[in-house]
């Protein structure tokens, strides 16, 4: 049985070590940066690619080994060298300090695995194996990413837009979820995958003015 906390972390403005800087680093990076994190990279050898994000000021890159003041200030770390002992040392280092380390192709190293995801902004499915097998991980990616509807992720964000009104609206929690689950048990989803927005905006606009006892 898993032991795992599902969470989805907000690494804005946030500092990230991560160690090594070969592909799979490389790799690690863009993640990183597309979840705004600030990252700094540490490692005697460098890939070409972070040598550019370097230059561009996306990244700082430390060329050196890792010691224990880089982990200094850091809300969590990837370990990426390749190189046990340096993984092992991080997870005793981090262990210690109570930062999260993911050590990749290290499964008892790590106190988080980094998920397969699906994203179709701001929608985001997360599948972990428990560190098992990444390759099934990919597999239920691609058959989860066939299955999500068209424009999924602009149907949530139109739901999100009209989240304040409701909430100011509709007092009780069970209200609004009865509200939104009715709304995409109806027409809605079908009206966002055929483009048609604005009559989308109407239709929830008007579900929130009838729910709220209120005429347009």
């Amino acid at each position: 049985m898993s032991c795992l906390y599902p969470v989805m972390l907000r690494l804005q403005n946030r500092a990230v070590l991560v160690v090594g800087a070969g592909a799979i680093a490389a790799s690690k990076v863009t993640s990183l940066l597309e979840a705004g994190a600030r990252v700094t990279v540490v490692a005697p050898e460098v890939e070409t690619a972070l040598e550019a994000r370097a230059r561009r000021g996306e990244i700082e890159l430390l060329r050196e080994e890792v010691a224990a003041h880089h982990l200094d200030g850091k809300w969590l770390v990837i370990g990426a060298s390749g190189v046990e002992p340096v993984d092992q040392w991080l997870a005793d280092e981090c262990d210690r300090r109570r930062i999260f380390l993911n050590a990749v192709d290290r499964p008892p190293a790590c106190t988080f695995y980094v998920p397969s995801v699906v994203r179709e902004d701001p929608v985001l499915v997360a599948i972990s194996t428990d560190g098992t097998s990444p390759a099934l991980a990919g597999r239920l990616r691609r058959i989860l990413g066939d299955a999500l509807p068209p424009r999924v992720g602009e149907l949530a964000s139109l739901l999100g837009s009209f989240r304040d009104e409701a909430k100011a609206r509709l007092p009780t929690q069970k209200g609004r979820a009865r509200l939104f689950t009715a709304l995409l048990d109806g027409p809605l989803p079908e009206l966002v995958e055929a483009g048609r927005m604005e009559e989308a905006r109407r239709l929830v606009a008007q579900a929130i003015d009838d729910a709220a006892g209120t005429t347009p």
